[in-house]
């Protein structure tokens, strides 16, 4: 069990690899502290960090650069177009 007590934001940094440039990571891969990884296992927040690496993924290799060089306003930008929450 944890002790958070407010709800959290997943930044797009803890999905993206430290070591492999074109990797982007989701589910129990991504870059986190154990107390909150155990909230972030959950379907729904693993379905969404999912659909943030693709979104990632999807403006790297259509503006040909790295994930990592992808800006994170536009990521937030399309997920909320696509209906996603971001906010609790």
């Amino acid at each position: 069990m944890t002790d958070l007590e407010k709800p959290y934001g997943i930044p797009l940094g803890c999905l993206i690899s430290k070591d492999i440039k074109n990797l982007l990571l989701s589910g129990r891969c991504i870059s986190m502290d154990a107390k909150v990884l155990a909230t972030a296992r959950i379907m729904p927040t693993c379905m969404a960090v999912g659909q943030a690496a693709g979104v990632c993924a999807g403006f790297a290799v259509s503006q040909k650069i790295l994930p990592s060089q992808v800006q994170v306003n536009t990521v937030m930008e399309q997920l909320k177009s696509d209906g996603s929450i971001l906010t609790a």
